[in-house]
């Protein structure tokens, strides 16, 4: 999950994830960091740390 999750690393424009309508100027956004972690493998839980302007 981690190798894929790299993918999202740099600069990309998100507006796909917005609703219609966003107040926003631009949904370009860089993402600096992301992490990906399996908190617990018995739970399932992840833990997805993401630092992005």
């Amino acid at each position: 999950m981690q190798r894929a999750a790299m993918a999202l690393v740099g600069t990309h424009d998100f507006s796909s994830f917005e609703t219609a309508g966003a107040p926003r100027e631009t949904s370009v956004r860089t993402v600096s960091r992301l992490v990906v972690q399996e908190e617990d493998a018995k739970s399932g839980q992840i833990i997805i740390e993401i630092e992005a302007d």
